[in-house]
């Protein structure tokens, strides 16, 4: 579901600001986008509860939050386990990551 909202552009990645967002709903949306669709509810519910403290490319899941793997930037999940993985690849769009202390770092563009 979080593939989709990227790649559909409703919701994008944005610079860490100094109250640790790192995400943001387009405030540009496309005209089809509704408050009464589905899927704009989840993201009108969802996006208060993720933790700004969270590592970059973490899958967490649940409340508390917990992280359950890592994610590329363009929503792929990298590695099924909980651990950092070291350097790895995303089989998607060729991204490469490397661990950095207890998050990922991308150290090179995807297509």
């Amino acid at each position: 579901m979080f593939r989709a909202l990227v790649e559909r552009k409703i919701i994008e990645f944005i610079p860490r600001t100094a109250e640790g967002a790192k995400l943001r709903v387009n405030v540009a949306l496309q005209d089809d986008f509704s408050m009464n669709q589905t899927l704009s509810l989840y993201v009108h519910d969802t996006l208060p509860l993720m933790d700004p403290q969270a590592p970059d490319y973490a899958l967490v899941v649940g409340n508390p939050g917990r992280i359950a793997g890592w994610v590329c930037a363009c929503g792929v999940t990298l590695t099924g386990e909980a651990g950092v993985p070291g350097d790895t690849t995303c089989s998607a769009c060729g991204a490469r990551y490397r661990a950095h202390g207890a998050s990922l770092e991308r150290i090179g563009q995807g297509t």
